[in-house]
């Protein structure tokens, strides 16, 4: 897909709000500024043919302000369609492997926690709610063959189930207290005070009534006194993403969140059974490992296996390497600041780390993941190829 292409369909539903034929340049207006649409990032169909975008448009009225997802056929073929049309906004839009369906999280109703929705792309339905959470869920994200979908909530510590989240709640409730008590630290983050919830993975069958399953109930990571996922304005999230075999997910998360007054925080990936199993950590070292579309300046880039973790730098845009090899290339605008060589088989090889500041790199690849690591010190130095241990480790 090219971003030439994206950028005028965006533009053919989101028309400037200043008229190219105006003869005179005017100040731009508060207005134009506070009235002007807001474009979520669009999320790619399976084929690459299709884009939902969610689409925000202010209003000066509190009650007035429309969030809704926008379907955009990338060759222009048709106009663009709205999907959604609820008071509520949505979030975390994800297409199944397939294409035929689309998963987000939204809340329908005023005063309750946002649901898993599941909407038909394939021909005309409503979205369905396959979620009842009592602690809402949300960012789902399809196994490989769609006949799963993780999800995260945010749960009470000790609560084994959604009835003991209920029970709780409740308790508190009656209890009538409007005093924070903190046994925890840090006890702000951003603009918000942080509470005791935690956010835990979970999976269910993608359909109403199906039960949900917490993958890290009463674990040995959410029992530790510093877990927290990686922060974000409104809270944190794991970032999970699917081993390509279904088995398991891929988290990135943080035990020593409690310690923060004095070292720096670290966060590490966990593989995630989908059945039976113990959450296992793939890195441990002292730096942080991040799965997920987060800005960072890239001092390594790690290819992480279930089983082991190995170890490669950035390749600058110089070098090449006689391996059969896949090229990830960095870019800012058009100028080529490096490419990330990832070895189909065979070892990888030691080169100098790309130092600029560019995006993090996400993904997949066959049974590999990308994921970036910044050092705590801060330093680059010299880097070595380094494949882990059979038990799920690397230490450095």
């Amino acid at each position: 897909m090219r971003p030439l292409n994206l950028l005028i369909a965006f533009c053919l539903v989101f028309p400037l709000s200043v008229s190219l034929a105006d003869d005179q340049l005017r100040p731009v207006t508060h207005e134009e500024v506070w009235l002007m649409k807001r474009l979520g990032s669009p999320v790619i169909s399976p084929d690459g043919t299709r884009a939902v975008v969610s689409v925000t448009e202010p209003a000066y009225e509190d009650d007035g302000t429309v969030s809704d997802l926008w379907l955009i056929e990338l060759d222009g073929s048709r106009a663009p369609q709205r999907l959604t049309t609820t008071p509520g906004g949505e979030s975390g839009a994800a297409w199944s492997p397939d294409g035929t369906r689309l998963a987000f999280s939204a809340a329908r109703n005023d005063g309750e926690p946002a649901q898993i929705f599941i909407l038909p792309m394939d021909g005309p339905g409503e979205a369905e709610q396959i979620t009842a959470m009592s602690t809402g869920a949300a960012n789902p994200v399809w196994s490989p063959d769609g006949s799963l979908i993780a999800f995260e909530s945010t749960v009470y510590p000790g609560a084994v189930d959604d009835a003991a989240n209920v029970a709780e709640h409740k308790a508190r409730e009656e209890r009538g207290i409007n005093v924070s008590r903190y046994e925890i630290f840090p006890i702000r983050q951003w603009d918000r005070w942080r509470d005791e919830l935690q956010t835990r993975l979970f999976i269910q069958s993608p359909r109403a009534g199906a039960e949900a399953k917490d993958l890290m109930v009463e674990s040995e990571l959410v029992s530790s006194p510093g877990f927290s996922g990686v922060p974000a304005l409104s809270g944190d999230s794991l970032h999970a993403v699917w081993t390509p075999d279904g088995n398991a997910l891929v988290i990135s998360a943080t035990d020593n969140l409690h310690e923060s007054a004095l070292p720096a925080v670290s966060y590490h990936l966990y593989r995630v059974p989908a059945g039976c199993g113990l959450i296992t950590a793939l890195t441990t070292s002292r730096t942080t490992e991040l799965v997920g579309d987060v800005g960072s300046k890239v001092r390594n880039v790690f290819i992480g296996e279930v089983g082991g973790v190995r170890r490669h730098s950035a390749v600058t845009a110089t070098q090449a390497y006689a391996l059969e090899v896949v090229l990830v290339t960095f870019t800012v605008g058009r100028q080529l600041l490096g490419r990330l060589v990832l070895a189909k088989t065979g070892q990888l090889r030691e080169c100098p780390a790309l130092t600029a500041t560019v995006g993090a790199v996400a993904g997949r690849a066959g049974g590999v993941f990308f994921f970036t690591r910044s050092n705590v010190a801060g330093g680059v130095g010299q880097h070595r190829s380094r494949e882990g241990t059979t038990g799920g480790k690397s230490n450095e």
